[in-house]
């Protein structure tokens, strides 16, 4: 009679211990785990379709220099189609150094594109006054999480050189008619640097310009 008990306070023993052994175990998971986003390293791609330039433009009173090496014409940014607007985004490839003279910066907001004449109507090439395609910061986000580098907002600082890709915008021209048409190919692309007004030593002003050069095929100028 006294070995029943025993027997109960054996088997009550044995599934408390199983249930504290159970109670902790992590539940097995059925589910799949997500997928890997890609990761793209910043400067490990190129925009497709980019084709060899030349064309400088010297700030001889600052000092600055602009130097465009490739173009992208009608580029597609991945993630940035919408900003074209109708229009078209073009990318180019630029180094910029800055000068030492009045310790100042080149910047990429300084930097437009021009399209004359064919897409502006413009009769002259050489009218600085011709509508031009608007510098694009808005595509900097877009492009360096496509893998581009970009040429930084800040531009370079005296005595230093930065290399990188910028977008313009050539808003669709409109015709006579006000239908809105996409933009045509130019005679030339042309990069436009406008400077400035500044102060100079002693507070003497130095006034406010503009400089314009074709992006040509390297050789073509020859």
């Amino acid at each position: 009679m006294l070995r029943r008990p025993a027997a109960v306070l054996l088997a009550l023993l044995a599934v408390g211990a199983l249930s504290a052994c159970t109670d902790g175990a992590p539940a097995p998971s059925t589910s799949a785990s997500a997928p890997t986003a890609e990761v793209i390293e910043p400067g490990s791609r190129e925009p497709v379709g980019a084709v060899a330039i030349e064309g400088g433009i010297d700030d001889e009173t600052l000092e600055h220099t602009i130097t465009a090496t490739r173009i992208v014409r009608d580029a597609v940014v991945p993630g940035a189609e919408d900003l074209a607007q109708g229009g078209e985004i073009v990318l180019v490839e630029l180094s910029l150094t800055g000068g030492a003279v009045y310790r100042t910066s080149v910047t990429p907001a300084m930097l437009s594109f021009a399209n004359p004449p064919a897409a502006s109507g413009v009769e002259d090439p050489d009218d600085l006054s011709a509508p031009i395609g608007v510098q694009l910061p808005e595509a900097d986000a877009a492009m360096v999480a496509a893998g581009y580098v970009v040429l930084p907002a800040a531009g370079a600082g005296v005595d230093e050189t930065v290399t990188g890709w910028t977008a313009f915008r050539i808003a669709a021209v409109e015709s006579a008619e006000g239908a809105t048409a996409e933009p045509t190919e130019p005679v030339a692309a042309v990069l436009r640097y406008t400077r400035p007004p500044l102060l100079g030593v002693d507070d003497n002003p130095i006034e406010a310009e503009a400089w314009e050069v074709a992006l040509t095929e390297p050789g073509a100028a020859e």
